[in-house]
């Protein structure tokens, strides 16, 4: 037992970015065994007498990612998101036995938090909720706080709210079309989901490797690629919806489409959230820690007493070795914070190897990379006003429309 469970009263676990998908080798988290033994492990003695909250910051499940009979949808509405969440839930059964087993343990409360973050924006509608509590076991024990959660002098957001290209309005989270309700999707999640997303067969092995810097000097035809790719989206697809009013969630102004450009989008969000946070701590002298996600990259910021917490993920990620010949798979990062009488203690950023993983689910060499993305760029650049991005034969089955009675 240590010192802090030997005195304190109350535990946070905090997760950010699982980022658990449909379970194929699209999905950034598919080892649900190590997650499950993970939260399990504090079913033992040393925690048996405090109260312990786990909690899930933001990106716990992919709905982005995640196509249903083909296809990435954007316009998104309850029943979508039901069928959205039975792929995590075949593919992540032990999950929610696991959680399971944790509410179930000892004869002090426990509770699951789930926090919204940009990738499981579905999160938002209720019947979600009542699916995920009734796996769970637990009505009373599970909570849905929205976008970030306040005990004591403790702040736990998932960061995407503070990312100008991820906001989401919280006073509108919805929009209704076509008679339905549909998620008020942020620009740059709609701008993956349509741009993106469907060649995600192609680089989702890319989007896994870190350091990103480095992974665009060794293959700078990414760049170009995604360049190209949101410079015909934008001219064409886009920029005709968003003139004749036909898509209610393409209504941005060019000034966010030219920062989406100056940022590079989907390869440097963690860049722009932890200044913000970093700068808060001055002036938020009643918050003595707050712990945010989004950005991938584990950091503590402290000034005097005070501290940002940026959690890192548990999902996969691989560090680039030698140029691209070899990746090294990076370990998982978490955070606890322990209480006293309703206030912060002490608080840990804490860091496990993960699994063990397949060789298949390791990043091809740079060299065997370029040639894809050779093609994929070839396709791209040969674009002359198709509405239907060219991807390459292994995403081809996933590149299709919305459905027509979704439209305006």
């Amino acid at each position: 037992m240590s010192f802090n469970t030997k005195i304190a009263d109350r535990l946070f676990l905090i997760i950010s970015d699982v980022e658990m998908g449909d379970g194929s080798l699209m999905d950034d988290f598919p080892h649900t065994q190590f997650l499950s033994d993970f939260i399990t492990r504090y079913n033992r003695e040393d925690y048996a007498h405090i109260e312990m909250d786990l909690v899930f910051n933001g990106d716990t499940f992919d709905f982005l990612k995640i196509s249903v009979e083909g296809i990435y949808h954007h316009l998104i509405d309850e029943e979508l998101a039901l069928n959205k969440l039975a792929i995590i839930e075949r593919a992540h059964g032990n999950f929610f036995s696991a959680l399971r087993a944790f509410l179930d343990y000892g004869s002090r409360p426990r509770r699951a938090h789930f926090l919204v973050g940009n990738h499981d924006q579905e999160l938002l509608y209720s019947k979600v909720q009542d699916r995920i509590v009734a796996l769970c076991g637990h009505s009373g024990q599970v909570h849905f706080p929205g976008y970030e959660m306040r005990v004591g002098d403790l702040k736990i957001e998932h960061g995407s709210q503070k990312d100008d290209l991820f906001e989401v309005p919280v006073a509108k989270p919805f929009l209704v079309h076509q008679g339905k309700k549909i998620l008020n999707l942020p620009w740059a999640s709609v701008t993956l989901l349509n741009a993106f997303i469907p060649f995600h067969r192609d680089f989702s092995e890319l989007d896994r490797i870190k350091p990103k810097t480095q992974l665009f000097e060794s293959l700078p035809e990414l760049k170009d690629w995604f360049m190209a790719r949101l410079w015909n989206y934008w001219t064409k697809d886009y920029l005709r919806e968003y003139l004749t009013f036909s898509d209610p969630l393409k209504k941005v102004g060019w000034s966010m489409i030219k920062e989406g450009f100056r940022r590079s989008l989907f390869f440097n969000t963690e860049v722009i959230v932890g200044p913000r946070f970093f700068k808060e701590l001055e002036t938020s002298a009643e918050i003595k820690v707050q712990v945010v996600g989004h950005g991938h990259d584990p950091k503590i910021v402290c000034y005097g007493d005070r501290k940002v917490i940026l959690s890192g993920c548990f999902r996969d990620e691989f560090m680039l070795m030698d140029g691209g010949e070899r990746y090294v798979p990076i370990p998982k990062s978490y955070v606890e914070v322990f209480f006293k009488e309703n206030r912060v203690l002490s608080s840990n950023l804490m860091e496990i190897p993960g699994p063990s993983i397949e060789s298949t689910r390791y990043p091809r060499p740079i060299k065997e990379l370029r040639e894809l993305v050779r093609e994929m760029l070839a396709a791209e650049k040969s674009q002359t006003g198709k509405s239907t991005p060219q991807a390459s034969p292994l995403s081809q089955s996933y590149n299709q429309p919305p459905p027509e009675n979704l439209e305006v």
